[in-house]
């Protein structure tokens, strides 16, 4: 997995980094940034705690600097919006594909996305 970034201008990275041209496209490899042991311990392993609130401190899922790019600023309020909406969905409905069998995804070079024909349904536990 990696999250694409489109140069709006000529950017030169630090060092005798690469230079970006006006509108070329540099990967971030998300899955080497969150696999490695200097970011995260036991990294390879699953931790559900990883990513949680640690007191004050604010989770990972909030965080973004350079070993988390993943969410990205304009989430940073969202964060515990979406963490409800989620919640409230798995609290209280039953939440199924409506064609099982049907493909649900397309890729396009570091990302997948579902179909705008993928229907999922929502029933209302009682």
């Amino acid at each position: 997995m990696a999250i694409r970034r489109k140069a709006l201008q000529p950017f030169s990275f630090s060092g005798d980094g690469p230079q970006m041209p006006l509108g070329s496209i540099a990967a971030v490899p998300m899955y080497d940034i969150m696999h490695d042991e200097a970011n995260y311990s036991n990294a390879n392993s699953f931790d559900g705690t990883r990513f949680m609130l640690n007191g004050s401190k604010p989770g990972k899922i909030t965080d973004v600097n350079e070993t988390f790019l993943l969410w990205g600023t304009v989430l940073r309020r969202a964060a515990g919006i979406i963490k409800m909406a989620i919640v409230h969905v798995i609290t209280n409905y039953d939440v199924r594909l409506e064609d099982p069998d049907a493909r649900k995804t397309w890729m396009s070079e570091s990302f997948t996305l579902p179909y705008a024909s993928t229907k999922v349904v929502f029933r209302k536990r009682v």
